[in-house]
C-alpha cells in the first residue's frame, strides 16, 4: 500500500509541474486571454488532470463489460441457432 501511495504521489507531482510549464506557456502564446479566463482554464485543466487517473478505468470496465456481454449475445444466437436445426433432424 505504501508503494501506491508513493507512485500516487510522485504522479500527481510530476501532472503539476509538467501542467504548470504546459499552462503557462499556452497562455503567454495567447495574449487575448484575461486574467479570469486564464485562471478557470488552469483550474479546468487542473481538475481534468487530476480526475482522469480515476476515470479511465472505469470507462475501460465499461467498455469491457460492452464488448463481453455482445461476445456472449453472439455465442447464445449460436447455441439457439444450432438447438433450432437440431431439433428439426
Amino acid at each position: 500500500m505504501l508503494i501506491v501511495l508513493i507512485l500516487f504521489i510522485g504522479y500527481y507531482a510530476i501532472v503539476m509541474i509538467l501542467l504548470n510549464r504546459a499552462c503557462t506557456t499556452v497562455f503567454e502564446k495567447n495574449v487575448e486571454v484575461t486574467r479570469l479566463e486564464r485562471q478557470w482554464g488552469l483550474r479546468v485543466i487542473t481538475i481534468t488532470s487530476i480526475l482522469w487517473i480515476f476515470i479511465v478505468p472505469f470507462s475501460y470496465l465499461e467498455l469491457l463489460e460492452k464488448v463481453t456481454s455482445a461476445q456472449n449475445r453472439e455465442a447464445a444466437q449460436k447455441f439457439i441457432a444450432t438447438e433450432e436445426t437440431s431439433q428439426k433432424n
